[in-house]
C-alpha cells in the first residue's frame, strides 16, 4: 500500500493531486522552486522541499534533485501531474531504477508514445486511421518542399517529441517553409531537447476530440467517453466539453474502438488519452496519445462520477481495475474553461504579476481548481494558467425526450460557467476572463458549431483589440444585450443619488434607490434616455425598464441581473468621472448625463486612445531570443521583429506601424522587463 507520494509538480495540479491523496489517507510531499515558496501547493502538503531556483531546468525538470527529495522523505511513489516531467521517459525510468513507483504508465510506453513518429507507426500497425504525412524525421527543408508539391494545400510541421501545442506551425505557402522549418526546429530543441520534426497534411477546420482510457497492469482497459477540445488558441486548448456536440453516436463508437486498439497494442496501463482530429465531413485521424493525466480530466470525472487520480494511484500500486465498461454510464453535460494570465487583445501574450485581487465566490455548481491565492505572484517562468473552472449539469426530467434533455444540459452548463467567470474579481494581472465569457456566449459556440480555427476566425467578436474596438458600438449588439447595459446604467444612477448613503469601498452595495428621474446614459457614443421605477407591490425589490422587470444584487464589484428567471452576471468598476461596465465579457465605459448638459455632450468629440507608436516595447518580461531588424531598416506594419521566450512559449512581436528603425536598445539573450523599450522608429 502506498502511504506517501511525492508530487513532482506545482500550482493547481499539485493541489488537485493532494486532495485525492488526503482523502485516501496518503501523505504528500511537495517540491518547489524559489519563487514558489509561498504558493498554496507548498502549504497544503504534509512536507515541502526546495529543489532549485526559478528556471524549470534547475528545479521542476531537475530529476536528480527530485529523486533526492523522494529518498530523503521516504516517499514510495511519485506522481508527475501534467507538463514538466510527466511525459519524459527518462524520468519515469529513473524513478523505476530508484526502486520507486511511477504513477503513470511504464517508461517504455512513455518513450514509444512520446515519439510522434514511432507512435504513428504503432497506430498504423494497429489499424488506426492516420493523416497523410512523413513516417520519418525530415532531413532538410527540401524534403518538406517535395512533400508539399505532392500534397497541395496547407501542411503542418510538428516536433517529433512535441506536445501541449508547442513545436507546431501551419504553413500555407511553400515560400514560408524555410522560416517555418527553422522556427519549429528551434522550438523543438528548446522545449523538448530534440530538434527532429515531421510533416503532415493539414486538415482544415477540424474538431479535436480525445478519448479517455483507463487500464490496469493485467490487460483490462476501459474508456470513459470523449472530450471535445476544439476551442483553441496557439494550438492550445481553452474550453473543453463532454459529450461533444459534434460527434454522432456511430462515429463516437468507431473512435473509441480505435483508441482501445491502440491502448492494447501498446500494453498501456494508467490513465491516458488517445487524441483524434475529425474533419467537417466526419473523417477522423490519429493525432497523438498523451501518456498522462490531462488538464481537462475533471469534466470526465464529473460525467462518470469517478476519481481518475485515485485509480492512477491504485493501478500504480498493482491493484486490479474493478470498473467494468457496463458500469460506466455518463450523466449530464460538463464544460471546463482555462483561466490564463494572458492578454487576448494582444494575440494572447502571456504576462505575470502579483494577484492584488483574486476573488471567486463559492458555488455548488462550480468546481474551481487553482494554485494561487490573493497576493501570490504569477511567475514568468511557468505556464500562465491561473485556474480550471468546471461546471456539470444533469437534467432530471424523466418525461423529457433525450435530445431536449441534452440540449438543456449543455445550455445550462454554458450559462452557469459564463456567469461564474463573469463574477470573478481579478486585479494585478491581465487575464482572459472577458475573452472566455464572450467565447461561451458566442452564437456559434452555443450552437456547437465550432472547430479548431473558430477563435482565430472570430477574433474580432471575442476581443477588444484596436481593430475590434474601431468596429464596436452599442448598436452592434443584440437588443437584449443593449437592454442589459441600459438597465445596469439605470440602476447605478439611481443608486448613486446624492441623498443615498454610500460606502467608499462599495459605492453601490449600501445605497438606496430613489425616484423616477429621467436622465441619459452614454455608452460608446450612443445617448439613451432612461427612467427607472420600483414595483413596490412585490416583496423583493423589483425594478422595471421598458416594462421589463428585473432584479438586482451587488457584491464585490459584481452585480447580478435577473430577468424572466434568467440570470446574468456583470462587473462594475467606478472611476473618477464614469464607470466601466462589463456584461457578457464586453467592457464599455458608462457615463451618466443629466438633461441640462445633454446638448453640450452631443457636440463633444469622441476621445481616442492614442498609443505610442514611435517605440517598440516589450509586452511582457522574458528572454529576447532573436532580433529581426537593423538600424536604418524600413519596416512594414505587422512585420515580425523579435522573438521573446516567456512562460514556456516563444512569442513573436510584430511591428505596430510602418517606419524606419532609428535605434535598437537591446540584444539577443538579454532578459527584458515589461514595457522595456526595445527600439525606436522614425
Amino acid at each position: 500500500m502506498i502511504t506517501k507520494i511525492l508530487i513532482a509538480n506545482r500550482g493547481e495540479i499539485a493541489c488537485r493531486l493532494m486532495r485525492t491523496c488526503q482523502r485516501m489517507g496518503i501523505r504528500t510531499v511537495a517540491v518547489y522552486s524559489e519563487p514558489d515558496a509561498n504558493l498554496p501547493h507548498v502549504e497544503q502538503a504534509d512536507e515541502a522541499y526546495l529543489i532549485g531556483p526559478a528556471p524549470s531546468r534547475d528545479s521542476y525538470l531537475n530529476i536528480e534533485n527530485i529523486l533526492a527529495v523522494a529518498k530523503k522523505t521516504g516517499a514510495q511513489a511519485i506522481h508527475p501531474g501534467y507538463g514538466f516531467l510527466s511525459e519524459k521517459a527518462e524520468f519515469a525510468k529513473a524513478v523505476e531504477d530508484a526502486g520507486l513507483i511511477f504513477i503513470g504508465p511504464s517508461s517504455s510506453v512513455i518513450k514509444l508514445m512520446g515519439d510522434k513518429i514511432e507512435a504513428k507507426t504503432l497506430a498504423k500497425n494497429a489499424g488506426v486511421h492516420l493523416v497523410p504525412g512523413t513516417s520519418s524525421p525530415l532531413v532538410s527543408v527540401q524534403e518538406a518542399i517535395k512533400f508539399c508539391n505532392q500534397h497541395p494545400g496547407p501542411i503542418l510541421l510538428k516536433a517529433a517529441a512535441g506536445g501541449g501545442g508547442k513545436g507546431m506551425r501551419i504553413v500555407d505557402s511553400i515560400n514560408d517553409l524555410p522560416s517555418a522549418f527553422e522556427r519549429v526546429q528551434s522550438e523543438a530543441q528548446s522545449a523538448f531537447g530534440d530538434p527532429r520534426i515531421f510533416i503532415e497534411r493539414y486538415i482544415e477546420s477540424p474538431h479535436h476530440v480525445e478519448i479517455q482510457i483507463l487500464g490496469d497492469q493485467f490487460g483490462h482497459i476501459i474508456h470513459l467517453g470523449e472530450r471535445d477540445c476544439s476551442l483553441q488558441r496557439r494550438h492550445q486548448k481553452v474550453i473543453e466539453e463532454t459529450p461533444s456536440p459534434f460527434i454522432p453516436p456511430d462515429l463516437r463508437e468507431e473512435m473509441i474502438a480505435q483508441a482501445l486498439k491502440l491502448a492494447k497494442a501498446s500494453h498501456y496501463y494508467s490513465a491516458g488519452t488517445v487524441e483524434f482530429i475529425v474533419s467537417p465531413q466526419g473523417e477522423f485521424y490519429f493525432l497523438e496519445m498523451n501518456t498522462r493525466l490531462q488538464v481537462e480530466h475533471p469534466i470526465t470525472e464529473a460525467l462518470y462520477g469517478i476519481d481518475l487520480v485515485e485509480w492512477m494511484i491504485r493501478i500504480a500500486a498493482g491493484e486490479k481495475l474493478t470498473l467494468q465498461q457496463s458500469d460506466l454510464i455518463p450523466r449530464g453535460h460538463a464544460i471546463e474553461a482555462r483561466l490564463y494570465a494572458e492578454d487576448a487583445n494582444q494575440d494572447f501574450l502571456p504576462n505575470g504579476g502579483r494577484l492584488i485581487q483574486f476573488h471567486r465566490p463559492d458555488s455548488d455548481e462550480i468546481r474551481f481548481e487553482t494554485g494561487y491565492d490573493e497576493g501570490d505572484e504569477i511567475s514568468i517562468y511557468y505556464d500562465p494558467m491561473m485556474a480550471k473552472i468546471i461546471t456539470h449539469t444533469v437534467c432530471d426530467q424523466p418525461k423529457m425526450d433525450l435530445a431536449s434533455k441534452k440540449k438543456m444540459e449543455r445550455t445550462k452548463s454554458l450559462q452557469t460557467l459564463s456567469n461564474y467567470i463573469s463574477s470573478l474579481v481579478i486585479d494585478g494581472v491581465i487575464s482572459n476572463q472577458n475573452f472566455l465569457v464572450r467565447l461561451l456566449n458566442h452564437s456559434g459556440v452555443k450552437r456547437g458549431e465550432y472547430h479548431t480555427h473558430f477563435i482565430q476566425d472570430h477574433i474580432l467578436d471575442l476581443t477588444n483589440s484596436d481593430e475590434a474596438l474601431e468596429k464596436l458600438s452599442l448598436t452592434t449588439f443584440s437588443q437584449s444585450t443593449q437592454d442589459l447595459f441600459v438597465m445596469t446604467a439605470a440602476f447605478i444612477e439611481n443608486s448613486l443619488h446624492p441623498s443615498c448613503k454610500q460606502s467608499p469601498e462599495h459605492p453601490i452595495e449600501y445605497c438606496c434607490v430613489s425616484g423616477n428621474k429621467p436622465y441619459y446614459v452614454s455608452l460608446q457614443g450612443n445617448h439613451i434616455l432612461c427612467g427607472l421605477r420600483e414595483d413596490n407591490s412585490k416583496r423583493e425589490k423589483q425594478r422595471t425598464y421598458n416594462d421589463v422587470s428585473f432584479g438586482w444584487t451587488y457584491q464585490h464589484q459584481t452585480f447580478e441581473l435577473s430577468i424572466d428567471q434568467q440570470k446574468t452576471i456583470g462587473r462594475c468598476e467606478q472611476r473618477v468621472s464614469d464607470y466601466i461596465i462589463t456584461i457578457e465579457g464586453i467592457s464599455l465605459p458608462l457615463a451618466i448625463v443629466k438633461p441640462a448638459t445633454w446638448d453640450l455632450l452631443t457636440h463633444l468629440p469622441k476621445k481616442k486612445n492614442k498609443k505610442d507608436i514611435k517605440t517598440i516595447k516589450a509586452p511582457m518580461p522574458g528572454t529576447l531570443l532573436q532580433i529581426s531588424m537593423d538600424v536604418g531598416q524600413k519596416i512594414k506594419k505587422g512585420q515580425p521583429l523579435i522573438i521573446i521566450e516567456a512562460m514556456k512559449m516563444e512569442n513573436i512581436l510584430k511591428s505596430p506601424t510602418e517606419g524606419i528603425i532609428a535605434e535598437i536598445y537591446v540584444k539577443a539573450g538579454e532578459n527584458l522587463m515589461r514595457d522595456q523599450i526595445i527600439a525606436r522608429f522614425e
